[in-house]
């Protein structure tokens, strides 16, 4: 009987969405290190806390493999330094952006302890009026291609406390939302879900 079919409702995060296309040398790449709470990169070799990198258990991006710019979609991304705070653990920050009008907004990161789901951004206009930015994370080791996402960068290995490395791919992925062009960004608030990581 198709009249009484029942379509479970479609999560946010799972609803497909188009990128939104961004022109060479639009971008405006904001400068997030007021925000910064997590050393996250380390070089090739060198040797940290236990408790610390991008798990804060002892596992970190390659420095060495990221260098200090990386670009996807003409989207530039400038990455923090090494063996210092270098990302954000997301715990509800609200971040400042560049003010200005801008069609799409792009975020550079993963998830970590496995995928995160139903993340939710908001971005603040100047006006005062509010949109919600809903996205689903995928683990560090384990891409889902979700709706939004993008393997951008993918490494042969990570790096370890000990100084050694884990010599099996990990990702860093880009996430982008279209936003109202019309009205001037004021800032960003990140969700409270510290397994969230935007560098």
């Amino acid at each position: 009987d198709p009249v009484n079919i029942i379509t479970p409702p479609m999560a946010a995060g799972d609803r497909p969405r188009a990128l939104p296309a961004v022109a060479a040398g639009s971008s405006a790449p904001a400068d997030l290190a007021s925000a910064f709470n997590t050393t996250g990169l380390y070089a090739d070799g060198a040797t940290f806390g236990e408790t610390d990198g991008m798990d804060s258990g002892g596992a970190a991006y390659s420095a060495t493999l990221l260098g200090a710019t990386q670009t996807w979609k003409n989207v530039q991304f400038n990455i923090g330094p090494a063996a210092a705070p270098d990302a954000i653990t997301c715990a509800g920050q609200v971040i400042a952006l560049p003010q200005g009008k801008y069609a799409s907004l792009w975020l550079l990161g993963t998830g970590v302890q496995g995928n995160q789901v139903g993340q939710v951004f908001t971005v603040t206009y100047a006006d005062g009026t509010t949109a919600k930015l809903v996205q689903n994370f995928s683990d560090w080791f384990r891409p889902q291609d979700f709706p939004g996402e993008s393997r951008a960068i993918k490494m042969p290995h990570r790096v370890m406390a000990s100084g050694a490395t884990d010599p099996r791919p990990f990702y860093l992925y880009t996430y982008g939302f279209s936003l109202d062009p019309a009205k001037e960004v004021k800032s960003i608030t990140s969700p409270s879900n510290e397994n969230i990581k935007i560098l």
